[in-house]
């Protein structure tokens, strides 16, 4: 049986180092996410480069899993697991414009050829084509931009949430 190793986490808002023990999730259900325990703060994740958040971005506009998620996230999901706060939205939205979709699929292609039979990899090639058109047309910035900007409102709301919780919990310590 291996053990889990505690790991130290800083807080992404109120900065408060905790100690954080990963586990596997119950056999009944996902586990609950882990919380900071001075404001309430969901744990994120570690970061993700901006390219690979741009396309997670994509692939999220067209309804795809992403990762080990049983379900398809949506934009707004995306931008709220992976932001730390409002101010990182404009510069994701920046990193979709400059997404090269003919490097995307060359890889896209490089993967179908080791794994010709992958449904996973001929969706995502689709996916990846109606996106170009997409972009090609004009729609495609503005569909996630609409979505970053319900984000960041869900952000500046976990945030004004989580500091009015950490600063009631000071002053119950006071």
């Amino acid at each position: 049986m291996s053990r889990a190793i505690p790991q130290l986490h800083r807080c992404h808002i109120c900065r408060t180092v905790s100690i954080f023990v990963p586990s596997r999730p119950p056999r009944d259900g996902p586990l609950a996410p882990w919380r900071c325990p001075a404001c309430d703060a969901p744990m994120r994740n570690p970061r993700l480069g901006k390219l690979a958040l741009a396309t997670d971005l994509i692939t999220a506009r067209y309804g795809l899993v992403l990762g080990p998620d049983e379900r398809p996230l949506s934009v707004r999901e995306v931008f709220a697991r992976e932001c730390w706060d409002e101010r990182e939205v404009g510069p994701q939205i920046e990193a979709v414009r400059r997404v090269d979709f003919d490097a995307w699929e060359r890889r896209l292609q490089g993967w179908l050829a080791l794994w010709p039979n992958s449904p996973r990899f001929r969706q995502k090639l689709q996916m990846l084509r109606r996106a170009r058109a997409e972009m090609q047309s004009g729609e495609l910035l503005p569909a996630i931009q609409a979505e970053g900007d319900l984000a960041r409102e869900d952000l500046r709301a976990e945030r004004a949430h989580c500091l009015k919780v950490f600063a009631e919990r000071q002053r119950e310590r006071a």
